[in-house]
């Protein structure tokens, strides 16, 4: 019963927390970029010189929402193709949760797709897929699955999406140096920007506009938890009235018996947040299956300060319901309690 009451507030807590690792967490530490420069057909070069000029890095990608697939129930879904000239060592690194990465050059192309991606298309490592690339049918192996991307997105060698596409770049990442942040002039050099630290806050923003009411009903589970577990320890002293008054008959302390209940206590704690985060796991799983869309996958991953978090509370709210039944147990009636227990 104690598992089963907190699988409304582990399953909600865990999704959200699996939100914030997921999304939050790539862009705060897979990608180190400060700006993301966009550029018309051939503007790179402007735009390193003005990087070079101010002592800023700069890392040249493909970014183009020109991805066509149709889905198993035929419907045709759009994705981003990512051109990156490497996917470990970047100013945006790709968190690779399976497979191996691409090699460049390959035929036919080898690329990585998120986990969204798989899930909605049903597709497999190792297979060789056919989507509609800017109009023409392209054929691409997978090799990898990735997590962390807001939208559904195949990562290819810059090179290789570069040549079906006929563009060497059409956006640049700038990480600069002390001192040195988005001007004028390089706002005149750019089709538009954005600043990685601006695209954080929104997504945090949003994230957090999303879970409001989720986060209601997760506190009306920890108020069934605690619910659950008051009936559960007023029912264990109940039930063993008899046998308690029978041990303070022949000599127990109070002391000794609470020590007892305590222990009582904490063995159903630990049993039911073993079992919580086990329901709350899969609670999360069913919750994002349903909040789950093709424009916004919600993952969902054991994020261990989350198990942590469930079994501490869980055994906090058993010593805290200790007192309860050592109060109980002072307000025996031993006498008829014995005449009880001697008819």
């Amino acid at each position: 019963a104690v598992g089963i009451s907190l699988m409304l507030f582990g399953s909600i807590q865990m999704m959200t927390a699996g939100l914030q690792e997921n999304l939050v967490g790539g862009l705060e530490n897979r990608q180190s970029w400060d700006a993301q420069v966009y550029i018309m057909s051939d503007g790179e070069s402007d735009v390193i010189d003005w990087a070079e000029e101010k002592g800023a890095l700069h890392e040249l990608l493909i970014e183009l929402p020109l991805g066509i697939v149709e889905d198993p129930s035929g419907i045709e879904r759009t994705f981003s193709l990512v051109g990156l000239d490497t996917f470990e060592e970047g100013m945006r690194s790709v968190s690779l949760i399976e497979g191996t990465l691409p090699d460049s050059a390959a035929t036919p192309p080898q690329v990585i797709i998120d986990e969204g991606s798989m899930a909605f298309l049903d597709w497999n490592l190792g297979e060789v897929q056919t989507v509609n690339i800017s109009g023409i049918e392209q054929d691409f192996e997978i090799v990898g699955v990735s997590q962390g991307e807001m939208s559904r997105t195949v990562y290819f060698h810059r090179s290789d999406l570069g040549s079906m596409l006929g563009v060497n770049a059409t956006s640049v990442y700038l990480k600069f140096p002390a001192g040195v942040g988005v001007d004028v002039e390089l706002g005149e050099l750019s089709a538009g920007l954005i600043e990685r630290e601006t695209l954080i806050d929104g997504i945090k923003s949003m994230l957090e506009q999303q879970t409001q009411i989720l986060q209601v009903m997760m506190y009306l589970g920890l108020m069934f938890t605690v619910v659950v577990m008051f009936n559960t320890m007023i029912m264990n002293v109940a039930e063993r009235d008899l046998e308690l008054a029978t041990l303070r008959v022949l000599g127990a302390s109070t002391k000794s018996l609470s020590i007892m209940l305590l222990f009582e206590s904490l063995l159903i704690g630990v049993v039911g947040g073993l079992v919580g985060i086990l329901f709350a796991y899969g609670g999360a799983v069913g919750l994002a299956a349903s909040f789950s869309t093709w424009q916004f996958f919600v993952p969902v991953s054991i994020v261990p300060s989350v198990a942590y978090q469930l079994m501490g509370g869980v055994i906090l709210i058993a010593i805290a319901m200790t007192p309860i039944g050592v109060w109980r147990l002072r307000k025996m009636d031993l006498i008829e309690k014995v005449k009880d227990l001697s008819s």
